[in-house]
């Protein structure tokens, strides 16, 4: 189980195995930053959260039994917000939607925990504009999917590597031999890593890409 993404010494091990060890240029530093322009990149492409952390966050009312939120892995309280003349009201019988195999983003009431509206248990998410208040443990999972891990370290490495033979702006650094010179294809770096055990590198960020439906159902709440 990884609960920290790869470190340089990670980067140098893998590296190394392929039979392709870093330039000892390629310092610490270098591969830090490597490794963070990884992870920013598998982030930026799943929107997900990735390291647990434990925070509240609003969300908006849906109005239903239901409702959508970020992944969790666990709710420690969930309350609504601006209640009569109440700061919050809590809500005691919240629960996971929970489905095997996938991550927890969906919660679900039965029946709230106080009487309000006229004695009525409250059964709905109310309407409001970040009126729900969610106190949880936030994040995909406990640990780093390994082959995503893999994906962050791979490209990593496919980055110290091609310090030493591509230039600023992507390219190959030009050689010359005799009377031919030529300058390559620019670098991609979703090409160098295709060949990872199992999936490429982009199936294995698509296997783990947020469902656009939520962005634009999200997108929709804030246009109404």
């Amino acid at each position: 189980m990884k609960t920290v993404w790869p470190v340089a010494q990670d980067i140098k091990d893998i590296a190394t195995a392929m039979g392709s060890a870093l330039p000892s240029r390629i310092t610490d530093t270098v591969i830090n930053q490597c490794i963070d322009g990884a992870v920013r990149n598998i982030i930026q492409h799943t929107k997900r959260t990735w390291i647990p952390v434990n925070e509240k966050r609003y969300f908006d009312g849906s109005g239903t039994g239901e409702m959508e939120v970020d992944d969790f892995i666990s709710l420690t309280t969930v309350n609504i917000i601006g209640i009569q003349s109440t700061v919050t009201a809590p809500l005691d019988n919240v629960s996971p939607v929970v489905r095997a195999n996938f991550p927890n983003t969906r919660i679900q009431i039965y029946k709230g925990s106080i009487p309000f509206y006229n004695n009525q248990w409250i059964t709905i998410f109310p309407i409001g504009r970040s009126n729900i208040e969610i106190d949880a443990r936030w994040g995909y999972a406990e640990s780093i999917p390994d082959d995503l891990w893999l994906c962050a370290a791979y490209q990593a490495v496919a980055m110290g590597l091609n310090f030493s033979t591509y230039n600023a702006d992507g390219f190959l650094i030009k050689w010359t031999e005799a009377d031919v010179t030529e300058v390559r294809n620019r670098y991609d770096p979703f090409k160098h890593l295709g060949g990872m055990p199992g999936m490429s590198y982009r199936d294995i960020i698509k296997l783990y890409k947020r469902p656009s439906s939520y962005l634009i159902r999200k997108q929709q709440r804030i246009m109404v």
